[in-house]
């Protein structure tokens, strides 16, 4: 027996994944969706929680645009975050992101599930915000 503690068929046993002494391979990096324990993963969850609490979105259809508009603005930021010192991180690529997430959102809204309690301004709702800046 060698390499090892042994798992008790006299075979070296691997560190156990997401437990104590395993090392995440993507350790400072931001992953992907597939695993539900990256950097990504758990902006996207955070995202996805924030926008169903902003929007109303009760059919299957509408859950998974607001699913796909989270995931849109995680990579959005992964992506700004990344210029520099990913060559294929660009302005251009973290715009395109989130206009590819501001599409979702807007498909939502003709879906019909509107923001809660943060309809379309009205006009008269927007003068004394305007004369307030001003």
């Amino acid at each position: 027996m060698t390499g090892g503690p042994a798992n008790g068929h006299g075979q070296a046993s691997a560190v156990v994944p997401y437990r104590r002494g395993w090392r995440a391979p993507w350790r400072g990096q931001w992953g992907g969706f597939d695993d539900g324990h990256t950097r990504l993963s758990f902006l996207a969850r955070r995202i996805e929680g924030e926008l169903r609490e902003a929007y109303n979105a009760t059919t299957p259809l509408a859950e998974r645009q607001v699913r796909l508009a989270a995931r849109y603005q995680a990579l959005a930021e992964a992506t700004l975050s990344s210029i520099g010192r990913d060559p294929k991180a660009t302005r251009r690529a973290a715009t395109a992101l989130q206009a590819a997430a501001d599409r979702q959102l807007a498909a939502l809204e003709v879906l019909g599930a509107k923001r809660n309690g943060h309809g379309r301004p009205t006009l008269p709702e927007l003068a004394p915000r305007k004369a307030d800046h001003a």
